[in-house]
């Protein structure tokens, strides 16, 4: 993971992973990085447990271009 924030307040643990890849490789990329670090969201909510466990993947290609998942992720992480 790039960043992880930690809201005590809201109970929430927010997971960010950030990446470029080519261009081609930019959905294969989501689906690596889901199963990459989902042992690292099982050990956050071992040590958060009743916490809201949130990981954002933000992957922008070497061009730029992103999936609308990024847009919808990146709304939810900035008016968290």
């Amino acid at each position: 993971m790039d960043a992880r924030f930690i809201d005590h307040e809201k109970k929430k643990v927010l997971a960010v992973q950030m990446s470029c890849p080519w261009m081609e490789n930019r959905e294969k990329k989501q689906e690596q990085k889901a199963i990459k670090y989902s042992p690292f969201r099982w050990e956050i909510k071992q040590q958060f447990p009743g916490y809201d466990i949130r990981q954002y993947n933000i992957i922008i290609d070497v061009l730029g271009e992103w999936a609308t998942e990024v847009d919808e992720d990146m709304r939810e992480l900035f008016r968290a």
